[in-house]
């Protein structure tokens, strides 16, 4: 008689549970062959696992085609640094009550923006700043 899918499942969830299962799990994603499967699977399927992430997000109208031609727009880079996408790729910078795409940032610049768009921390961060200089 065949496992049917459900059952198949459980058994697995019960093998996992085991401290050998997690064990033999922990070493596979260690492993080499995994990373570059998953490596293989993010070079492959980049452009479908941005827009997801985009959709997620809900950043309306952000399509792969749209964040390329937004990066040769600003030249390549960064809108207010210009540095290029290294490692990562740039992010959408929106404005979070309209959801409206804005451009592209690097990490830096975009975890800053954020900041500066909170008046309140900018003034407490300058206060700060302020304080300290003269000690």
């Amino acid at each position: 008689m065949m496992a049917t899918k459900a059952e198949k499942a459980a058994y697995a969830r019960q093998w996992y549970r085991t401290e050998h299962g997690r064990a033999v799990v922990k070493l596979y994603k260690a492993s080499a062959r995994y990373l570059a499967v998953r490596k293989r699977h993010r070079d492959t399927h980049q452009k479908e696992i941005r827009e997801y992430a985009w959709k997620v997000q809900g950043l309306t109208g952000a399509t792969w085609e749209k964040y390329l031609a937004c990066l040769e727009q600003q030249g390549g880079g960064c809108a207010i640094c210009g540095r290029p996408p290294g490692k990562n790729a740039l992010h959408w910078d929106h404005d979070h009550s309209t959801k409206r795409l804005r451009g592209l940032l690097c990490v830096t610049c975009n975890r800053m923006l954020g900041f500066l768009e909170n008046p309140g921390w900018a003034i407490q961060a300058t206060l700060y700043i302020k304080i300290w200089a003269g000690a």
